[in-house]
């Protein structure tokens, strides 16, 4: 979505003005209208009667045309959108329908779903939006899963793990049973996925792989957990 440098000055100057954009977002356009000014507010200095988001943009615009690059608004910048002031006086806005980028340590970080291990010995992906913590191995819980809202919940395991293979996102237990792994990956939104791995055909008939919380005796050797 673009809008011009002369559009927002002139709108910044015109009490009562309502700036409406569309946004197209999987496909669906939808209108998007916010005041700039209200009619009530004193007719002083441009800069004093506007927004803050406006300000930005404007503070942003100078800074772009002045050095001919594009500058990042940064104020404006959340986990699902980011908006750019172009050298030629317009403003691009992209949006996004699940998280790009998540805040950590007072920066914006970009969501990666790759694991890392921590002091204590578990493993932790790069940048995620709901905290999610894999075992290092042992009588702990396989993984914990934390909502942004920090609501917890852990997932067991029936046996005692190996400390894991890590590639990427993903965490493979070796020999959970006989000729049988325990894998997990982990995905950018937090979430995770199991899967047990059977090596032969005896140990695919093994019953004990996790089975339903439904009270059912048939094994589930696949499965999925988000905590948002």
């Amino acid at each position: 979505m673009k809008r011009s440098l002369r559009a927002l000055r002139s709108a910044a100057r015109r009490p009562g003005v309502i700036l409406a954009a569309i946004l197209l977002v999987a496909g669906t356009a939808f209108a998007v209208t916010r005041p700039l000014l209200h009619a009530n507010e004193p007719a002083a200095s441009p800069r004093a009667t506007q927004p803050a988001k406006l300000d930005a943009e404007l503070d942003a615009l100078d800074t772009a045309q002045a050095t001919g690059k594009p500058v990042t608004v940064n104020s404006l910048t959340t986990e699902l959108s980011q908006t750019i002031a172009n050298p030629d006086g317009t403003l691009t806005s992209t949006d996004y329908v699940l998280p790009v980028r998540v805040r950590e340590k007072g920066a914006w970080q970009p969501v990666s779903a790759t694991l890392r291990q921590t002091a204590s010995g578990s493993w932790q992906p790069q940048a995620v939006p709901s905290a999610v913590s894999l075992s290092g191995g042992g009588a702990g819980p396989l993984a914990t899963l934390t909502s942004v809202t920090g609501q917890a919940m852990s997932l067991s395991f029936p046996v005692t793990l190996p400390a894991p293979v890590v590639s990427g996102a993903t965490a493979t237990y070796d020999s959970v049973w006989p000729d049988t792994d325990l894998q997990v990956t982990v995905n950018t939104l937090g979430g995770l996925t199991w899967t047990i791995i059977a090596g032969n055909a005896t140990a695919a008939a093994n019953p004990a792989p996790v089975r339903s919380g439904s009270g059912s005796d048939r094994p589930i050797h696949q499965g999925s957990k988000n905590c948002r």
